[in-house]
């Protein structure tokens, strides 16, 4: 095989990835995060997400059980609370994003999924 096809092929394959892998797609947007969610994690009380940058997991009678800070990074979105005095960051990559539900990677690797209540 020629060099020149063989170009062609590599560049060929190299497309196809890059279509598959969504390349060329929006970083994900504050707005898709924002609103009260159910977490795989916690099937209990629900959590609340605001375009503030503050989060808080409150009880059914509306008590906020924990609560803290997060900012979206263009491949993760990153969890910030205080706990025993000092901030802990907690960044989570981002496995999907869709309209009323994503997915983040834990650090053990670990996938949690979030679903829109409201």
């Amino acid at each position: 095989m020629s060099a020149v096809p063989r170009f062609w092929l590599w560049g060929i394959v190299a497309l196809l990835l890059a279509v598959a892998v969504g390349c060329g797609d929006k970083p994900p947007q504050v707005d898709q995060f924002v609103g009260k969610w159910r977490s795989s994690r916690m099937n209990t009380a629900p959590l609340y997400i605001h375009a503030n940058g503050e989060w808080e997991i409150k009880s059914d009678d509306g008590e906020v059980m924990q609560f803290g800070v997060w900012e979206l990074k263009p491949l993760s979105f990153v969890w910030y609370v205080k706990t025993n005095g000092q901030l802990l960051r907690d960044p989570n990559a981002i496995v999907t994003v869709e309209k009323n539900r994503f997915a983040l990677r834990e650090s053990d690797g670990s996938v949690t999924n979030f679903e829109r209540i409201d």
